[in-house]
């Protein structure tokens, strides 16, 4: 069984602990992660979510998401969450997200990620996720107009894309990693 921790508005720990399924108490929040992982030339690692899941399921998304458990950080969250649903390894000095969006009940954490990226080289978790392909943003709004892609804000899409471009972080005040891939997964390229 899968518990989360909760927060308060604030996102102060409450100090109470939720089993995943229930409906989150009124009051209080859950935190979320998702990952935007971008190739050098902007394109994005999108994943076909699988027919089993709960919610979108068969549509087109971001990289990956989903919810960080009990005890984990949101960076410890998606670490865990990169492993299972794609086989990644991201590197230990991940620590904080580009932005965060508040949800109804639930703390949403975006990372944006830069990468040298073989998607055939990735090893899908398939009760989670069906299949991944790399997507222009041209391509991302195609499959969104055909209700392919999971319904995100138009203007969101084109932020994470804007975010995802390499020369968009010169200007960017969070911080923004640019990895490489390695034998062992995904390492912080210390060369640039």
């Amino acid at each position: 069984m899968e518990y989360w921790d909760l927060f308060d508005a604030a996102r102060r720990p409450s100090g109470r602990r939720h089993k995943k399924g229930e409906p989150v108490p009124e009051g209080f929040y859950h935190q979320v992660i998702h990952l935007a992982l971008f190739t050098e030339e902007g394109r994005l690692l999108s994943q076909k979510r699988s027919q089993e899941k709960r919610s979108w399921a068969g549509l087109w998304d971001i990289s990956l998401s989903g919810s960080v458990k009990a005890g984990e950080t949101p960076a410890e969250g998606l670490r865990r969450e990169a492993k299972e649903e794609l086989g990644l390894a991201l590197p230990p000095d991940l620590k904080r997200p580009a932005f965060s969006v508040n949800g109804p009940h639930y703390f949403d954490d975006y990372f944006i990620l830069i990468t040298a990226l073989d998607p055939d080289r990735l090893v899908l978790q398939k009760e989670e996720v069906e299949a991944v392909r790399l997507l222009t943003e041209e391509e991302a709004a195609r499959l969104w107009r055909r209700r392919a892609f999971v319904p995100y804000d138009p203007a969101f899409l084109r932020y994470l894309f804007h975010l995802g471009r390499a020369e968009s972080h010169e200007n960017f005040s969070a911080e923004a990693y640019r990895f490489q891939i390695h034998k062992s997964g995904i390492l912080p390229d210390r060369t640039s």
